[in-house]
This record gives C-alpha cells, structure tokens and sequence, in this order.
C-alpha cells in the first residue's frame, strides 16, 4: 500500500492540465515541450517499477501476493445478509 501511495504522488496530473492550459492560451510550443515532458515522466515511472521488479525476482525475494482486502464471513455467521 505504501508503494503505490508513492507512485500516485509521482504521476503527472498537475503537468497534464499545466499542458492543456497552454495549448488553450495559444503557446504551442510551450505546451509541446510540456507534453514530452509528461510522457518522459510517465515512461520514466514505469520503467522504474518495472526495473525494480525484475532486479527483485533475480535476487530471488518470494513473490507474495495480496489477501483478500475483505474477507467473506463465515456460513455460520449471524451477520449474513
């Protein structure tokens, strides 16, 4: 959870509406320049994660996957709807 609190600080939405706005107020070039930089970013942030993931299943660390966020109640259980 904590990681990917992280990596939804570092995506780009502040620099996307920045983008739209200059494309609106007519600096083309400005907002072009905007434009590669969100998708450097964005590409950059994938490439990250997916970096880290490779290096972390060639050390060998174990794959855990996630439990059920909300488990179903048991059959026998009074709080059955």
């Amino acid at each position: 959870m904590l990681v990917a609190a992280a990596i939804t600080v570092l995506l780009s939405g502040l620099s996307v509406v920045a983008t739209v706005q200059d494309a609106i107020s007519g600096y083309n070039v400005t907002a072009a320049g905007r434009a590669m930089e969100v998708s450097l970013m964005t590409a950059g942030l994938i490439a990250g994660v997916v970096l880290a993931l490779n290096i972390a299943t060639t050390l060998g660390l174990p794959y855990l996957p996630l439990g059920d966020p909300l488990p179903k109640p048991p059959y026998d259980s009074p709080c059955k709807p």
